[in-house]
């Protein structure tokens, strides 16, 4: 057994792990959250931090073995993901669910989230370039080729569409069977509008240009790139429910973190698989 190479790949997952967690614990942007939660910091959850960073560090590992991109270009494609996951898209979900339609959060609230939401992708992306700077990039690794032109548009539609029915399972058949009570606790008695599911598409199609554009920054094979799809939209989104939540009981927060993750890591890999060329990226592994 090499060693040497088998300490590499924990070497990696240590780095991204630590830029996570220095992430979270410099974020100046964290006295906006303790606003919106008064004393939600009087007990840190070390452990939940650990995990997450821990979860944080294996995707940025791998995103960073499996790209061409290092220093400034790794940073604005780290911190772009985070804050498109975790801010964009995770913060309108909130909107929506905890501010329109059941009023949990305000929209100044929710705001201030994603203020420090976004500063925190920032931080994560300037912290790993930094952290990844001297890794090696595999010249051997073609990127992955993609379909194009009207192929490529209505693929896009098609990984959209897919995203409805997946969301939708997960919330019936993980969340709210594995929250129980919990469920009504937080959303109370909540009435899901009939156009939902368009939003919901809306929702699918912008996660549809993520994995487009992380498959544009992808190195080597077809497994390679749904990997890193999967984890690329899974773990930024999942990862910070393994934290304490003053929004959600301890039962609702681990229903939805198990319910993030199932259906992102499947929803990535069937949107990877559905966006690349797989006859022309095999010709160029070759």
């Amino acid at each position: 057994m090499d060693f040497a190479k088998a300490r590499a790949p924990l070497a990696a997952i240590g780095a991204g792990s630590l830029a996570a967690m220095l992430a979270t614990v410099l974020n100046p942007a964290g006295i906006l959250v303790r606003e919106v939660f008064p004393g939600a910091g009087e007990d840190p959850d070390f452990a939940g931090l650990l995990l997450a960073s821990l979860a944080h560090g294996a995707a940025l590992a791998w995103l960073a073995s499996h790209t061409h991109l290092r220093g400034p270009s790794l940073a604005v494609a780290v911190g772009g993901l985070y804050a498109a996951t975790t801010g964009g898209m995770a913060q309108i979900e909130s909107w929506v669910f905890l501010s329109l339609w059941n009023p949990v959060l305000t929209g100044p609230q929710i705001a201030r989230i994603l203020i420090h939401q976004t500063t925190q992708a920032a931080l994560v992306g300037a912290l790993a370039a930094l952290f990844f700077h001297r890794a090696p990039v595999d010249p051997a690794l073609p990127g992955i080729a993609l379909h194009r032109g009207p192929s490529l548009a209505w693929r896009l539609g098609a990984v959209a569409a897919l995203y409805v029915p997946i969301y939708l399972l997960a919330g019936a058949f993980i969340a709210m069977p594995l929250a129980g009570g919990a469920f009504d606790e937080v959303y109370g008695a909540l009435q899901v509008p009939a156009w939902m599911p368009l939003f919901q598409l809306a929702r699918g199609l912008a996660w549809a240009g993520l994995a487009w554009l992380l498959l544009r920054l992808t190195r080597g094979g077809g497994y390679s790139a749904r990997t890193t799809v999967a984890l690329g939209l899974a773990i930024p989104m999942d990862a910070g429910l393994l934290l304490r939540n003053p929004i959600f009981p301890d039962a609702l927060r681990r229903a939805h973190l198990v319910e993030v993750g199932v259906s992102m890591l499947v929803f990535g890999w069937l949107a990877a698989g559905l966006l690349t060329d797989r006859g022309r990226t095999e010709a160029r592994s070759g």
